[in-house]
Formats: C-alpha cells, sequence, structure tokens
C-alpha cells in the first residue's frame, strides 16, 4: 500500500511539470487568432493548480492521514461553514 507522502511526491512531480509548461501554452495561445480567450483561462487553471498544490503538500506534511482524509481535509476547508483544516489555517 502507498503512504501519503509517496503519493504526495508524485503529485508535486506531475504538478512541476504541468507548472512548468503552463506559460507556454498561454504564449501559444495568445499568438493564435481566435485563441487569445483561453489565456485567461490558462491562467486561472495554473492558479488552481499551485494551490491544490500547496493544500495537499500542507496536509501530508501535518498529517498520517490516507489519500480520502487529506482530500477531504481540503474540501471541508474550502467549504462555507465546514470546519477548516489545522495544517491549512
Amino acid at each position: 500500500m502507498t503512504d501519503v507522502k509517496t503519493i504526495a511526491t508524485e503529485v508535486a512531480t506531475y504538478d512541476e511539470a504541468i507548472l512548468k509548461f503552463m506559460p507556454y501554452l498561454g504564449s501559444i495561445l495568445g499568438i493564435i487568432p481566435g485563441a487569445q480567450a483561453g489565456v485567461p483561462v490558462v491562467a486561472g487553471i495554473t492558479a488552481l493548480l499551485k494551490a491544490i498544490d500547496d493544500a495537499a503538500k500542507a496536509v501530508s506534511a501535518n498529517t498520517s492521514a490516507d489519500p480520502n482524509g487529506i482530500v477531504g481535509e481540503i474540501v471541508n476547508h474550502l467549504t462555507p461553514g465546514a470546519p477548516n483544516s489545522p495544517a491549512l489555517s
């Protein structure tokens, strides 16, 4: 069975690769006629990926919960009225 730290390391590796490509994707969309509307979407996806990556790293570093517990803790933290995660607060 894989542990949380292994999963977080793999997520970080893939996330970093995707985040390195996102500026190029934004630049490519910026020069294609008619595709300029996608540039803000790329920026939003990049910000969302960074936030998810930071949250997963923070939670996995501060808890020994299973991956489903980590996702649940992040969802609860982002849901209004739900209890906040101590690792993300």
